[in-house]
């Protein structure tokens, strides 16, 4: 881990992408805004239709798909159907749905859990995780944007910072926060649809879901030292130590 950038220079980078990030959000919130006017000869139909067609301001940027195009949730699962469920019922009709799909996790996320690593992920929205190999780890490096995290290689970031391949996406889905206390998340492993049996050729299942728990474990459920990694990653990044994060990972058990 010596070789290649330094805490400094992947946070500073992580930084200027971000920025960049919310200066095209904002130029494409601002296009959107810009509903073509109907030609004077046109009808009231041309005039329904242009609008129709129109995104709204709130509509999420391109930025925010993920590797194989992320639905919103309504194109999931009917929304309207789940009203009369309670939360337990919600999670097993969610799990159900993905269960059969290659390529695809799912889980249920407490509201309380899910507002902590929010708040969480805006003041901290970038970090490092190791996954244990017979020798050593293999480091990912996450980035939070909106209601989504991007899972990438360390060494891949490293190379190709934003145009590295999205490993793994997680999709947070809000709309049930408040009516049953509940977030449902999604997640989509890279290349997984080009892939022979929908099985992705950059990350297994078994990874992924290593890689979901470790996040909410250092952002949210984890001890005190484990949420004070990801704040000296940010804060102090000259005295992060990998060794440190290694023994606190391999201290899961």
């Amino acid at each position: 881990m010596n070789a290649g950038l330094s805490v400094e220079e992947l946070e500073a980078r992580s930084k200027q992408e971000r920025e960049r990030r919310e200066k095209d959000a904002l130029r494409t919130k601002r296009e959107q805004e810009r509903v073509p006017l109907p030609e004077a000869a046109g009808t009231a139909a041309h005039a329904t239709k242009t609008a129709a067609d129109a995104k709204p301001a709130s509509a999420a940027p391109s930025r925010e798909e993920g590797p194989n195009g992320v639905k919103p949730l309504d194109a999931i699962v009917k929304l309207e159907m789940l009203m009369d469920k309670d939360a337990e019922t919600i999670g097993k009709i969610w799990n159900q749905h993905h269960a059969s799909k290659p390529g695809r996790l799912s889980a249920l996320v407490p509201a309380e859990t899910y507002r902590q690593m929010a708040r969480r992920a805006r003041e901290f929205p970038s970090f490092i995780l190791p996954l244990p190999r017979e020798q050593g780890a293999e480091f990912f490096w996450l980035q939070f944007s909106g209601h989504q995290c991007y899972f990438t290689s360390l060494a891949e970031y490293k190379l190709h910072g934003e145009q590295a391949r999205p490993y793994l996406v997680l999709t947070h889905y809000p709309e049930l926060i408040e009516s049953k206390q509940i977030v449902l998340m999604r997640g989509e492993l890279g290349d997984a649809d080009g892939a022979k049996e929908g099985q992705s050729t950059l990350m297994t299942s078994e990874d992924a879901r290593l890689l979901v728990y470790l996040l909410q474990d250092f952002y949210v459920t984890g001890s005190e030292a484990k949420q004070k990694l990801v704040e000296q990653f940010h804060r102090e990044p000259a005295t992060f130590k990998f060794e440190e994060l290694m023994d606190a990972v391999n201290r899961l058990g």
